[in-house]
């Protein structure tokens, strides 16, 4: 167990999608603290909604293409991780993936302010240029 001093520690439950369309997968670059962070859609829980039916709104959201519970393939293992934010905060995500494909390629674009860019993007390009260690992970065993 990792012990800190004067940190306020906040926990987070995130629900992030892989969503598949022609052996292409859903991407996204959106700034976080300041920096450019390619990814994968995520979001969270609102009140009286299903882990599912949340990551089926999010992606929606935040790359304006519309899933559905029929492209669910499966649920995948979720995992947790911990980083200390620029004011040394720490944050601790627990992150419940999901694996879709979609029947059509839609017009991905970002509706959020803080997304810079969502594209389809080649999967193997993805695991070379994904921030994430443990998204690249998961996905290698898909």
């Amino acid at each position: 167990k990792k012990k800190y001093k004067n940190l306020s520690i906040d926990l987070e439950d995130e629900y992030s999608y892989m969503d598949f369309y022609k052996n292409k997968i859903l991407t996204t670059v959106e700034e976080v603290y300041e920096r450019p962070t390619l990814s994968l859609p995520k979001g969270h829980l609102e009140n009286g909604e299903s882990v599912l039916d949340a990551a089926i709104r999010e992606c929606y959201e935040e790359t304006n293409i519309i899933v559905s519970k029929d492209d669910l393939i499966k649920e995948l293992t979720s995992y947790s991780y911990e980083f200390l934010t620029p004011s040394n905060k720490l944050i601790r995500k627990t992150i419940v993936p999901f694996l879709f494909e979609v029947k059509e390629e839609g017009n991905p674009i970002p509706k959020e302010e803080r997304m810079i860019s969502v594209q389809w993007m080649d999967t193997n390009e993805f695991l070379d240029k994904c921030t994430h260690e443990n998204v690249k992970e998961i996905l290698k065993r898909i």
